[in-house]
């Protein structure tokens, strides 16, 4: 997946100039962020009632023979699995939302997005734009930040 990122910059120098600890603001206001993220890219979309077109002979037989062996099924039975798996961590005094599935850069990659995805799913990057450019990462570490500076003074 690729590495979509929310900066929180100018707390490191706010808390020098104010002599105050900002690590334990800036560390939740990280987590927050990524479970913020987790809450918009999770959901599952509407179906969206594409075919899906066979790309070769070769795809087309396999298709038909795991569907004979019962291998799969029609219609396709969606499963949580790539939902499930994101999981916001602490790094340091940000934080990842990781998703451990092998089915994840196929489903919300950016660059790696699978065509019949492209529309339905979010994607990491397009997650991370957005709570930038709507102002949540801002309103989310600007309400730690205060809540650290009021406690302290």
């Amino acid at each position: 997946m690729s590495d979509a990122t929310i900066e929180i910059t100018g707390a490191l120098e706010l808390a020098e100039r104010l002599g105050v600890d900002l690590t334990p603001a800036i560390q939740a206001a990280s987590l927050a962020i990524a479970a913020e993220a987790q809450d918009r890219i999770a959901p599952y979309p509407a179906a969206s009632g594409r075919r899906q077109a066979f790309t070769s002979m070769k795809q087309r037989r396999g298709f038909f023979a795991r569907l004979h062996r019962g291998q799969i099924q029609v219609p396709y039975r969606r499963s949580n699995d790539v939902l499930q798996r994101w999981k916001p961590e602490a790094q340091g005094l940000g934080a990842v939302l990781r998703n451990t599935s092998p089915h994840a850069p196929l489903v919300h990659g950016h660059d790696t997005q699978a065509a019949y995805h492209k529309g339905t799913w979010k994607t990491d990057e397009g997650v991370a734009e957005e709570i930038e450019n709507d102002g949540t990462a801002e309103r989310i570490a600007e309400q730690a930040i205060t809540k650290v500076l009021d406690a302290d003074g």
